[in-house]
C-alpha cells in the first residue's frame, strides 16, 4: 500500500485473493492478455476452495496464524486507482466476488458501485 492511513497497518494477506505471481508476471510482460490473466485468476480463486462469505474469510498474519476478515477491514493491493478504474486489477475482481458472497463493498476506484457494469 503506497500511503496507508494510520489504522491501515498491513496486518496480513488474504490468500484467497492474492494472484499467482507467475500469472501476474506473464501479464505484465505481455505474454498473456488481460482477459487471460483474469480468467486464470478467477479459475485459481475458485479452485482454491476458499470460503469467502462474511465470517469465514481469513487473513494470514506474518506469524502464520489466521484471523477473520471483519466489517471495516480494508483489502488493498499495489495496483493504482487508474488501473482499478480500467477494471484491470484483481482488487476490482475480488470486490465483485466478495459482493456475490454477501459482503458490502466500497471501492476506491469509483464514487458509485461499479459492479453492475463489470
Amino acid at each position: 500500500m503506497a500511503s496507508p492511513r494510520p489504522w491501515e497497518v498491513g496486518d496480513g494477506t488474504v490468500k484467497a485473493f492474492v494472484p499467482d505471481r507467475q500469472f501476474l508476471q506473464d501479464y505484465k510482460q505481455g505474454r498473456i492478455s488481460l482477459v487471460q490473466y483474469r480468467s486464470r485468476w478467477e479459475s485459481d480463486q475458485r479452485l482454491g476452495g476458499f470460503d469467502i462469505r462474511p465470517g469465514y474469510l481469513l487473513a494470514t498474519l506474518a506469524d502464520g496464524s489466521t484471523v477473520p476478515v471483519t466489517d471495516q477491514d480494508t483489502l488493498c493491493c499495489s495496483c493504482s486507482v487508474d488501473t482499478a478504474r480500467a477494471h484491470a486489477c484483481h482488487r476490482v475482481w475480488t470486490a465483485l466476488e466478495l459482493q456475490r458472497a454477501g459482503w458490502e463493498i466500497q471501492g476506491d476506484w469509483e464514487d458509485r458501485n461499479p459492479f453492475f457494469e463489470l
